[in-house]
């Protein structure tokens, strides 16, 4: 009788964790996205970290789940958050979706390629949605940006050169130890609105005039770890 008790209990439990996240949309909530930090700087104060990847279709569209869910999908917020799915279906051909409306195997697809069709503004609402979701701790504060032109020429410390084209699928990597896509790939927004990184086959580091650009853009972020 205890067993019973104990695996309805377990069940109970379950179903209302699931409730409140799903709802309880006032607390912050850590996002999925599923890229590692690498530390680039050596400042004992501020502890500057890049994502070792792109930020990716699966971790765009979680966002996006979550605005809705919050805000509605009516709403003006949710709205301007939209990607451009037009330029995204040209360049993957399938729709942009988000994780829960999605499949299995187009979840799995999602969570492999790098997010693009977004403007320079979406890209930053992302970042500060990533701030507001991790909060400080007792010593530190956590700091969100697109990272600058010093920060990737910082970077190339650890870069691993793969000339990949554009638009190719992300590593599944399980350590932190090299940083990808800082040359090849596609390009990325910089927090200079007016300059992005060139992407596809490139074995440099390069930096172009976002007018000029000609691969499709995605972003990474920045994450400075500041003392109180």
């Amino acid at each position: 009788m205890r067993q019973y008790i104990w695996i309805g209990t377990l069940f109970l439990n379950m179903f209302f964790s699931s409730v409140i996240t799903a709802q309880d949309w006032s607390k912050p909530h850590i996002s999925k996205d599923t890229q590692k930090l690498c530390r680039i700087s050596k400042d004992k104060h501020v502890k500057t970290y890049l994502y070792n990847e792109e930020i990716r279709v699966s971790d765009y569209s979680f966002f996006l789940y979550l605005v809705g869910k919050e805000h509605g999908e009516k709403s003006d917020k949710y709205k301007a958050l939209i990607p451009d799915t037009s330029f995204f279906f040209s360049n993957y051909r399938f729709k942009f979706t988000y994780m829960e409306k999605s499949p299995d195997y187009m979840v799995q697809l999602q969570s492999s390629l790098p997010m693009i069709g977004l403007s320079y503004e979406q890209a930053l609402a992302y970042c500060r949605w990533q701030e507001k979701m991790h909060k400080p701790s007792r010593k530190y504060v956590f700091v969100y940006s697109l990272p600058t032109k010093n920060d990737y020429e910082t970077a190339m410390g650890r870069a691993k050169i793969t000339q990949r084209k554009a638009l190719s699928a992300l590593q599944q990597t399980k350590r932190s130890h090299a940083i990808y896509g800082l040359t090849d790939n596609v390009a990325e927004y910089l927090a200079d609105r007016n300059l992005v990184v060139a992407g596809g086959r490139r074995s440099t580091l390069q930096f172009e005039e976002i007018t000029a650009v000609t691969e499709p853009i995605g972003f990474r972020l920045k994450v400075e770890r500041r003392r109180k």
